[in-house]
């Protein structure tokens, strides 16, 4: 019966030790997505600021091009 209860402790202490090392697994790739994201929404912060910026240019040609 020790022996049995011995064994269980160990197989939840293996257990315990495996699911800690996932969530540091999952912590890390969370970052990785996170700091991508990031990126991504710079750049498209930055795509979106250029788009602007061609916009602006077209009306100005087409308004000269009218006059």
């Amino acid at each position: 019966m020790e022996e049995q209860k011995k064994s269980r402790e160990q197989i939840l202490e293996e257990q315990v030790e495996e699911l800690k090392k996932e969530n540091e697994q999952l912590r890390k790739e969370r970052a990785m997505y996170e700091d991508w994201w990031r990126k991504a929404d710079a750049k498209n912060y930055e795509l979106a600021e250029s788009v602007k910026s061609i916009s602006t240019i077209a009306n100005l040609i087409c308004t000269a091009a009218k006059s």
